[in-house]
């Protein structure tokens, strides 16, 4: 919850579900208008639904074809996003899954060679986590294994969040070095 949200209450509940009563066909139709099927359009009126809920003081204060247009508004901007989140996973695969004109698509050979290749890598990579101090290791597989946020990694290990960001860097240049060295000696 952020801190301008103020905490739900049994009567926003109570606006929110006489609003639903009153409004479900429009919304309905607003949805189904704007996506592909019948679960998109249960989730764009769930998320919009949601949206209401966090304005229920609001449209109390509203006449009915206040409301009813505020929904209505509402459904269709919770449409737009569910089509550009669509939008954008959709050129997220596209783009994974294209292989450019001058690039060949490995044989079994270069597969193995590829695996093998990257097999090495992560072994490295383990080693070096290994070598690190707990507070780097923490630091790094939170962040990229994880995908902890800086204010958690900050309450793991102790410091202030400002301060996550320089560690970070630090503990990168750490295991970037061990392994630099690693691969210098032969290990890789």
């Amino acid at each position: 919850m952020s801190r301008t949200q103020r905490p739900a209450s049994s009567a926003d509940r109570e606006i929110v579900r006489v609003i639903y009563e009153q409004h479900k066909g429009v919304m309905y139709r607003t949805a189904r208008a704007n996506v592909r099927d019948q679960a998109e359009a249960d989730d764009v009126v769930n998320d919009a639904l949601m949206r209401l809920f966090r304005k229920a003081d609001k449209l109390a204060a509203m006449d009915r074809p206040a409301v009813a247009a505020y929904v209505a508004n509402t459904v269709f901007s919770a449409a737009m996003d569910n089509e550009r989140r669509h939008h954008a996973e959709r050129r997220r695969t596209e783009r994974a899954c294209t292989v450019m004109p001058d690039e060949t698509v490995p044989g079994p050979e270069e597969g193995f060679l590829e695996h093998e290749e990257r097999s090495d890598r992560v072994r490295l990579l383990h080693e070096a986590l290994e070598e690190l101090p707990e507070a780097d290791r923490v630091l790094l597989v939170g962040k990229y294994v994880e995908g902890v946020s800086d204010q958690m990694l900050a309450a793991r290990i102790g410091v202030k969040p400002a301060s996550v960001r320089m560690k970070l860097t630090r503990a990168r240049q750490r295991i970037k070095r061990i392994i630099e060295r690693k691969e210098a000696d032969g290990d890789a």
